[in-house]
């Protein structure tokens, strides 16, 4: 709760702005995630084309 007040009086910050440019430096941006995201066909969801992957998802039997 007193985290909460913290934050919201401005008097805590949620993040370090410094540590966030380097994570966004090493991996990109990740405002794919913030999508509604899209439906996907079937050869999509097998070969992993959606997520952009580059390389095929075989299912175990």
């Amino acid at each position: 709760m007193e985290t909460a007040k913290e934050l919201t009086n401005g008097t805590c910050p949620f993040y370090d702005p410094q540590e966030f440019a380097k994570i966004t430096e090493l991996f990109g941006s990740m405002k794919i995630l913030q999508t509604a995201g899209r439906a996907r066909s079937h050869d999509e969801s097998r070969t992993g084309q959606a997520a952009g992957l580059p390389f095929v998802i075989r299912s175990v039997q």
